[in-house]
């Protein structure tokens, strides 16, 4: 664009795609050097896309309305996503409350924490943000062994005490059943939860391939 400023992106960030951002209450500000621009709004897969193209100049704000159209019924459903990483975990950056803000945006309701090797509580930070009229959680876990696969559970009891994994259970030297039920164990008394092979036919860290 001629400036001194180049704009490198984001990792993972579509082509042609300068700036995003998640909103949990439908608005937002952000900031853009002055130029044209497409606009373009989503709630997931179950919502279309809303776009408009703005012309922006130097030191002017401009208003954008969008309205996102339902395109699927899912009267009787809920959607959930069973594998989320955020920043406990040792291969993701994203704040806690960023990931809760990028699942209500994306029109999840019910979102399942499975960090690696540590369980994770979202319901804090699904309080804070206000969603809690929208958004579900369960604390869960991905324990994941070197050698042997990775391993969901949920929901499990968590403890804020217990830092830095709050409880997550002990994979080594130990097989994939004996770590199934290491996992069962943290299962509220009276409750049966979820185990879940997660990836299973990877070649590296899935349980059945291994």
């Amino acid at each position: 664009d001629g400036l001194r400023r180049p704009a490198m992106g984001e990792g993972r960030i579509g082509n042609g795609i300068r700036h995003k951002f998640f909103t949990v209450s439908g608005e937002g500000v952000v900031e853009v050097e002055a130029g044209r621009y497409r606009v373009q709004a989503t709630h997931g897969p179950t919502h279309g896309r809303a776009s408009q193209d703005i012309l922006v100049e130097p030191g002017r704000e401009v208003s954008v309305y969008l309205v996102v159209p339902r395109e699927v019924d899912t009267s009787g459903w809920i959607s959930m996503d069973s594998h989320l990483h955020a920043e406990p975990s040792f291969d993701s950056g994203v704040k806690l409350h960023k990931r809760v803000r990028t699942v209500a945006a994306e029109g999840v309701d019910f979102a399942v924490a499975t960090d690696h090797d540590v369980i994770t509580d979202y319901q804090p930070w699904i309080n804070a943000l206000g969603l809690s009229d929208r958004l579900g959680t369960a604390p869960g876990v991905e324990l994941s062994t070197l050698e042997s696969g990775h391993f969901i559970a949920f929901p499990l009891r968590y403890d804020a005490l217990n830092i830095p994994a709050h409880g997550s259970p002990d994979w080594s030297c130990q097989s994939g059943q004996s770590i199934l039920d290491s996992l069962a164990d943290l299962f509220e008394e009276g409750e049966e939860g979820a185990r879940l092979l997660a990836h299973p036919r990877d070649g590296f860290t899935g349980y059945i391939s291994q």
